[in-house]
């Protein structure tokens, strides 16, 4: 008899150690310093499609959420109200309900790697999520008696419990596809360790108070439950009487198991837009995907059905003494429930999708919109964030945001993220409360997420252009990647800054852009074999000099330029041969001319 409670008291401390630090964590929270944030590689996990800008990342961390969707500490201690004026408001209102909500992930290894215009992650974590919801109506009983459920039935309601348990394994690939457009996918390979699910759990009392028959009794009940914890069936610990079954023995013989068995998988797609040096889009679809659990699978339903007990007959005194037989049986009969031992079952998750902007107000400092759907545990939360983020040169990143988490029962959270961005070394970190908004008695939601990564390849990108400061003609400036770093339509080689005072090397240049609109040639090709490229130098005085640049031989009248204006050439007549005739500056009407100086700051 010691041996079998020891055993059971063991199993038992082990379901409650996990309860316990299950529950002080919540399911994905919604993005924070991690959306879109260069300087962090775990970004690429939100979205597939972002590219930090680090050339090698080795890195760790963890989240840790706690969420209460409809209670907090005011419900139970009002100080406006009594104790039972509280209590009573509380069981009666439909949309307050004792549950709890908690996530926490551990990411073991992050490993990503940026090799020119392609992208490579991989990450290996581990998931543990569950949700506590404790019938209101058993406080309620307890408190008033039946005589709160006069007119009502009482609902002892034990649905939506749940225990969650798997680990994942995941590749991401992204490539820059042009100067505006990454996008990127990514493939998860998932171990379910344990699921204990609750779908539907409830019994309901309904006393009849008529004149007819005042002692009169209505029982409700159905249940759904499934789970697959290691191989433990609960059915035989619970009817063990003798303490012949071991659950500690089956569950480390099982163990070694799980490679081969409780198996799913996850696919995600994103895209990152970027318009123009102050507008960027994003779009990503991930955790799309589910785990089939057959390791031990276990499935136990109660079907629907009321019985209503009226009272006793005194006539049947030859039945009365066996009265608890036959109240057994007849419960036996209205609730046929059935197991299904030795199957599998698939748990399916929630796309979770995330739409955002943002809009660069320099290159260090930009705002953030940005909003998804399918967080939470069972990813049925939805949220709208505004982020402020500021990079402090590029050693310190600061984000601060607003958040409307969950709409049907809403709750506002101020979130503060930060990294240090010490050569190789970047602890960060990010903390979402409704704490700093809300009396501290209401607070209904807390995140903390933190890590360290060890950063390879560190290259100083001042405008925030994806083209690396040494190799960036056009280094304060947002530009294109494919025009050294320059903004497209100017000379990107030939802008090079002055290493002391940041200004170009030569004199200013003006360029004049022919906006008339150029015939399509593309039906019929033609042979170019020379064009030349208008230039104005201008000296210190203010006044300009015409030169010309032939773009065939990269030589020019008065002064040498690297690259070619593709809006200045003379493409010839239509006759097929090349003009001979130097280009002339447009007319005032159709041309405008752009002071590079100007552009560049």
């Amino acid at each position: 008899m010691e041996k079998k409670t020891m055993k059971k008291n063991t199993f038992l401390s082990l379901a409650i150690a996990l309860l316990s630090v299950a529950s002080s964590t919540v399911l994905y929270a919604q993005p924070g310093f991690d959306f879109n944030n260069r300087h962090l590689a775990q970004s690429n996990s939100l979205n597939p499609a972002f590219i930090p800008q680090y050339g090698f990342t080795l890195g760790g961390g963890f989240l840790t959420n706690l969420y209460s969707p409809a209670f907090s500490a005011k419900d139970i201690f009002d100080p406006a109200l009594d104790a039972e004026s509280t209590i009573r408001d509380f069981i009666r209102d439909p949309k307050k309900a004792i549950g709890m909500q908690g996530y926490v992930t551990i990411d073991l290894l992050h490993a990503s790697l940026k090799v020119k215009r392609n992208y490579f992650a991989f990450n290996s974590s581990l998931h543990a999520g569950v949700e506590v919801a404790l019938p209101k109506d058993l406080v309620g009983l307890a408190m008033f008696g039946n005589a709160e459920y006069r007119d009502r039935p009482a609902m002892i309601d034990f649905s939506g419990n749940k225990i969650n348990m798997y680990a994942e394994q995941k590749i991401t690939f992204a490539r820059q596809i042009t100067n505006q457009l990454s996008v990127g996918a990514s493939y998860s390979m998932l171990n379910g360790i344990a699921d204990f699910s609750i779908n539907k759990a409830y019994a309901s009392i309904k006393t009849d108070t008529s004149a007819e028959s005042f002692y009169g009794l209505e029982f409700g009940a159905g249940a759904d439950i499934r789970y697959s914890l290691l191989g433990v069936n609960i059915e035989q610990l619970l009817r063990d009487t003798n303490g012949s079954y071991n659950p500690e023995e089956i569950v480390a013989n099982n163990a070694a198991k799980l490679m081969a068995n409780n198996k799913g998988r996850t696919l995600g797609l994103g895209a990152v837009y970027r318009l123009n040096e102050h507008f960027r889009f994003s779009a990503s679809a991930t955790n799309i995907g589910s785990i089939t659990w057959n390791l031990g699978a276990e499935q136990f339903k109660l079907a629907d059905a009321t019985f209503r007990f009226s009272g006793i007959d005194t006539a049947m005194q030859d039945s009365l003494s066996n009265l608890g037989d036959i109240f057994l049986d007849t419960l036996k009969n209205t609730f046929a429930y059935s197991t299904i031992s030795g199957g599998s079952y698939v748990q399916k998750f929630r796309p979770r999708i995330v739409l955002g902007i943002e809009y660069f107000l320099t290159p260090r400092t930009y705002l953030q919109l940005l909003g998804g759907t399918g967080f939470g545990l069972n990813g049925d939360k939805s949220f709208l964030t505004v982020n402020a983020h500021q990079e402090l040169w590029e050693l310190v990143d600061l984000r601060v945001g607003l958040t409307r988490f969950d709409f049907q029962n809403p709750t506002h959270t101020l979130t503060v993220g930060a990294s240090l961005n010490m050569g190789p070394f970047q602890p960060w970190f990010n903390v979402s409360t409704s704490g700093f908004i809300a009396p501290i008695d209401n607070v209904r939601y807390f995140s903390l997420r933190m890590g360290f990564n060890l950063n390879i390849g560190w290259c100083k990108d001042r405008d925030n252009d994806g083209v690396k400061d040494r190799k960036d003609s056009c280094r304060k400036t947002w530009g294109a990647r494919t025009n050294s770093g320059c903004p497209l339509g100017y000379l990107g080689p030939a802008m090079k800054y002055d290493g002391t005072d940041g200004t170009l090397i030569d004199s200013s240049l003006i360029m004049y852009i022919d906006t008339t609109p150029q015939k399509d040639y593309r039906a019929k090709p033609k042979k170019v074999d020379e064009a030349t490229l208008i230039v104005e130098k201008v000296d210190s005085n203010g006044s300009t000099s015409s030169s010309t640049a032939d773009t065939t031989s990269g030589s020019t009248d008065s002064a040498t330029v690297q690259g070619s204006n593709p809006y200045a050439i003379d493409e010839g007549s239509n006759t097929g041969k090349p003009s001979k005739k130097k280009a002339k500056a447009p007319k005032k009407s159709k041309a405008k001319a752009v002071d590079l100086n100007d552009a560049m700051y």
